[in-house]
């Protein structure tokens, strides 16, 4: 067995700032959490590039921290410690964790056994995502609850919101209101790759369904459900006032003149847009722009100077009002139904952190949203 750390020999932890966090850790030897620990926790097996490590741990400790762990290790499991007793009593007791990384598993382990010094100060992005995924994996969201608050406010400041771990962290913390902004943000400006999976800035961004530490997929689905409606109220209110100009029923030569004029007019300024030539043909489940792109595409056509003194015009009048109302309809009702889609979350899924009584934010649903055009 391993000499403990501080008893003479080689130190299990070679130095404290590795243990910390900001370095790495010593991939060689054990680390005793507990230098009277009597269950051994074997990290790391099934992991590519991931050197095992072993920690000695005190087993109630770890039994009172997560209520997964108290029934792997004090339950009808084989690793258990009444299975350990019976048939392998000559042996130490070892738990395998093949699955998890050792340098998060370590971060918990650390504040779980009172190192307190040890414990990581300003984690990066990636050091709070891999923690939080064992958190849940193995029901401790509650031990990381004094540090969380202050680690995400740093992760925040310093990460870029395209980055689908903020989001996700975020949620996990229980930082409602950030969590909100950062959810806005993907529903406006949310592209779908060639497989349909949501992301956020180029085109070499990870999906968000990429990080499956935090169970994404609930969030992406909502997310692009909510992206998805307003792609489509869009492109339907788009074909609407399209199809209206299209078809125009009257007898006035000058009317039928307008209509025609304008249909013309909004074709040609879909041409010039990048996603112009989906308009009229792309469904809003694979619509690839963000759903803000198209609105503003929208917005600059209802408020080009040439369009709107066209509009403005004594002669237009079709359907008695002025024709430029069909267009402030448009502008507006995507507006409303950008605010309703931004608005209307799921914030169920939101941990837990602070108390068993403390119930995630919800809000009613708001009225769905009638379509203001009536020609």
């Amino acid at each position: 067995m391993a000499t403990p750390a501080g008893t003479g020999g080689t130190p299990a932890i070679a130095k404290a700032g590795d243990a910390a966090g900001n370095g790495n850790i010593q991939q060689r030897h054990t680390i005793f959490l507990d230098e009277l620990g009597d269950l051994r926790l074997r990290c790391g097996a099934e992991l590519k590039d991931v050197q095992v490590q072993d920690f000695v741990v005190c087993s109630r400790t770890l039994a009172r921290a997560s209520p997964v762990l108290r029934v792997m290790a004090h339950g009808p499991f084989a690793e258990s410690k009444i299975n350990h007793d019976v048939h392998t009593k000559d042996h130490e007791w070892v738990i395998d964790l093949p699955e998890d990384k050792p340098r998060p598993f370590l971060d918990i382990l650390n504040i779980i056994h009172g190192r307190f010094k040890l414990v990581l100060q300003k984690p990066t992005l990636s050091q709070l995502y891999d923690i939080l995924t064992v958190t849940r994996k193995y029901d401790m969201a509650a031990v990381i609850k004094p540090w969380s608050d202050a680690w995400f406010k740093d992760v925040d400041l310093s990460h870029h919101v395209t980055d689908p771990r903020l989001l996700l962290v975020a949620r996990e913390v229980g930082a409602t209101k950030r969590f909100r902004e950062l959810r806005t943000q993907w529903i406006k400006d949310g592209r779908l790759n060639a497989d349909g999976e949501i992301f956020l800035g180029d085109a070499k961004a990870p999906p968000l369904s990429s990080y499956k530490g935090l169970h994404p997929s609930d969030l992406a689905n909502e997310i692009c459900k909510n992206r998805n409606e307003v792609v489509r109220f869009i492109l339907d209110s788009w074909n609407q006032v399209a199809h209206t100009l299209l078809t125009a029923d009257s007898t006035e030569k000058r009317v039928l003149a307008e209509c025609a004029y304008l249909y013309g007019k909004m074709m040609r300024a879909a041409s010039r847009h990048e996603g112009g030539k989906y308009l009229l043909s792309t469904p809003a489940q694979t619509w690839p722009l963000p759903a803000a792109e198209l609105q503003s595409f929208i917005n600059s056509l209802c408020d080009s100077d040439e369009f709107s003194s066209v509009f403005r015009s004594n002669s237009f009048s079709y359907y008695s009002q002025p024709t430029y109302m069909i267009f402030d309809n448009l502008k507006k009702s995507v507006e409303l139904k950008m605010n309703d889609a931004v608005m209307r979350e799921d914030l169920s899924r939101l941990s837990q952190l602070f108390t068993p009584a403390r119930t995630p934010y919800s809000r009613p649903a708001p009225a769905a949203l009638k379509n203001p055009f009536s020609f």
